[in-house]
């Protein structure tokens, strides 16, 4: 079985060269290693709940006006 390293670096010499200059390769890099390992924000959470929470009370408010009509 190969080593991930020199499979990757089998790939790696069919691909273009990227032309980036030092400083915004490095740049880059910084940006990616911050994140590494952090997961999704937790603010993507927002939206979804407050539909939930919106969908939820039309819903209760629905069934109470069908019960006071049907009441």
């Amino acid at each position: 079985m190969k080593d991930d390293a020199q499979e990757l670096a089998d790939l790696a010499k069919d691909l273009p060269v990227i032309d980036l200059d030092t400083t915004s390769a490095e740049r880059m890099a910084h940006r990616v290693k911050q994140d590494l390992g952090k997961g999704p924000p937790t603010g993507r959470w927002v939206l979804p709940i407050l539909a939930a929470v919106v969908v939820v009370a039309y819903l209760s408010w629905m069934i109470f006006k069908i019960v006071e009509l049907l009441g």
